[in-house]
């Protein structure tokens, strides 16, 4: 998560802004409380891992070096039971 995020300037903000969303997007899809529990419980940890900005600062352009991953095929997007991880 370290090296993911190295430079990214992510701050204590945009986490918890990330988090809001992912409890909300959990919500929306009636996730039950035990998985939502353990997936913020993975997720909780890794803030060190990945605030290199102590702020609560939100919405700040990205660094000019910063290169999005490349979009999953459509194959891996496709919700359902044949989707594979």
């Amino acid at each position: 998560m370290k090296e993911a995020h190295q430079n990214m300037k992510v701050t204590d903000g945009e986490f918890k802004a990330l988090v809001e969303d992912l409890v909300g997007a959990l919500d929306k899809f009636n996730v039950p409380e035990k998985e939502k529990s353990d997936l913020l419980a993975i997720l909780g940890p890794l803030h060190d891992q990945i605030v290199e900005v102590k702020s609560e600062a939100t919405g700040k352009p990205l660094p000019k070096d910063f290169k999005p991953a490349p979009a999953l095929p459509k194959s891996q997007t496709d919700a359902g039971p044949a989707m594979k991880p």
